[in-house]
């Protein structure tokens, strides 16, 4: 297990376990059309449609027998990219196919612990799910009331004809820990009840509730922070669809959102944007706050952690310059960076396993402990950017081993090429985990004239000063230098490699 997931849980590894894939096997093949090769030849198609699953149908082999076809499914999807991405793909085609069709809830709740490991992970609802569909005769509706009521009010909504599965469901689609706490109060009530006509059968369920009570101390290591100690992290992630020299590209947009200690450490995902969009690079300032401003998981969450909130946009190389921070959401159409911290990241550096952590890890630490300067702004460095200089930059980075914030006296995309592999080295190899330019190719000293104005006490401090300088520029001409400085911070706890492969564009 790796990182820090929804829920407070771990996050591990995006491919299923042995387990989750015989139990998604059994419940697809309890779909009652399931066994006809048409409906099967139907659901693939239906799933081509998809980004995540584009082509599938034509790489899953024709099998007779529907046992073999949709164990030959299933391999197929884990060997994918995204391969979650392709368990979505195939509820949202049975969704459409068999609507009506029992078996579904069952396959929502086992794919929703695997995507987003609620309402438990999937380690534990895998053998929850088999025990409690081993259940005979199945728990009719009615019977289960006692148990609802027994959950609190996360299931207070439900109307009594709820199915054993639809309960199951419904907790998993509850926000925060709310799902966690209803689930474990019904199990609890259902497998402990001895009138229960079906007590007898109980036993798996209650050995996996009883694993559950002994591990909750390792639980609780996990637990998410206090309201009054968090900050909430809201990264915008912005995938190219196209090749990059297609000159109005598209691009997918992706948000997730996190806690994160207000002091810093790592990050717990509480939230994700339901559905991506694709926007042109043209549409991206104009209409890319729409699917924002139509979050309301996000609104609650900004409302309750007022201006702890920081937003990073997780941008590929050809859009870093972009000014993220005007994008604004709301009827009031006020910019982002006038309210919040607005920062940009490397999506190449965030995604790719293969980078070394370290050099990484120890720059940050620099930034983050240093003590309290004179002028922290005294630790930008500013190299030279002369073309004919980039292979000295390297050289000049490493004898700074505790730099960590590069300033650039050029904006990032108007870098002569061996510049700017020079500069992508020292953030990627040599770790410099900040990078600070101006885009409009002004005088960088004008940038820390205008930083110096809000007293940095420490590096650290740097989101915030920019959103000062953004807040005081506002009503300045648009060359106004605070309306043109581009932050690039890379906090490494702040990762969520479990995102990579719930995003298009993975490998």
């Amino acid at each position: 297990m790796m990182a820090i997931a929804e829920e407070g849980v771990p996050i591990g590894m995006t491919s299923w376990s042995h387990a989750a894939e015989q139990l998604l096997c059994e419940v697809l093949l309890s779909f009652a059309d399931m066994s006809k090769l048409e409906f099967r030849h139907s659901l693939l198609k239906r799933m081509t449609s998809t980004f995540a699953a584009r082509g599938i149908a034509d790489e899953v082999r024709e099998i007779p027998q529907p046992k073999a076809h949709v164990k030959e499914l299933m391999t197929k999807a884990g060997s994918r990219g995204d391969p979650l991405g392709v368990l979505e793909a195939l509820v949202e085609a049975l969704t459409e196919l068999s609507p009506y069709d029992g078996a579904l809830p069952w396959l929502k709740v086992v794919v929703t612990s695997l995507t987003e490991e609620k309402p438990l992970p999937a380690e534990r609802m895998v053998p929850l799910v088999r025990a409690l569909r081993a259940l005979s005769p199945a728990p009719r509706p009615h019977t289960l009331m006692p148990y609802i009521a027994a959950a609190g009010k996360g299931l207070s909504l439900l109307q009594g004809g709820e199915t054993l599965a639809e309960v199951l469901q419904r907790t998993a689609e509850l926000r925060h820990d709310m799902g966690r706490r209803a689930l474990l109060g019904f199990l609890h009530a259902f497998a402990n009840d001895t009138q229960n006509p079906l007590n007898e059968k109980m036993t798996a369920i209650r050995a996996v509730l009883g694993h559950m009570k002994e591990s909750e101390g390792s639980d609780h290591v996990h637990s998410q922070p206090s309201d009054s100690d968090y900050r909430l992290i809201l990264q915008i992630r912005l995938e190219a669809e196209d090749a990059e020299h297609v000159e109005d590209g598209r691009y997918s947009l992706h948000a997730t959102c996190y806690k994160q200690p207000r002091n810093g450490g790592k990050i717990v995902r509480i939230s994700k944007l339901p559905q991506p969009t694709t926007l042109r690079r043209s549409q991206l300032l104009s209409s890319g706050s729409r699917p924002l401003s139509e979050w309301h998981d996000l609104a609650e969450e900004m409302t309750r952690v007022e201006k702890l909130v920081r937003i990073e946009f997780l941008l590929p190389a050809s859009l870093l310059g972009h000014p993220a921070e005007l994008w604004s959401t709301g009827a009031a159409q006020q910019s982002l960076g006038h309210h919040h911290p607005v920062v940009v990241r490397s999506l190449e550096r965030y995604k790719d396993t293969f980078i070394g952590m370290g050099p990484w890890i120890q720059r940050w630490s620099h930034l983050r402990h240093s003590d309290k300067a004179a002028d922290a702004l005294d630790l930008i460095g500013w190299p030279s950017m002369d073309a004919v200089k980039a292979s000295e930059l390297t050289e000049w980075i490493i004898d700074r081993p505790a730099l960590a914030c590069l300033g650039l006296r050029q904006p990032y995309e108007q870098l002569p090429a061996p510049m700017r592999r020079a500069v992508d080295d020292a953030m990627f190899t040599e770790g410099v985990p900040v990078v600070i330019w101006r885009r409009d190719a002004g005088q960088p000293e004008e940038i820390i004239k205008a930083l110096r104005e809000h007293a940095p006490a420490h590096l650290a401090d740097l989101p915030d000063v920019v959103h000062q300088c953004r807040r005081r520029g506002r009503t300045a001409e648009s060359d106004d230098v605070r309306n043109n400085i581009t932050l690039l911070w890379e906090d490494p706890d702040c990762v969520d490699k479990g995102q990579d492969q719930r995003f298009a564009g993975m490998v």
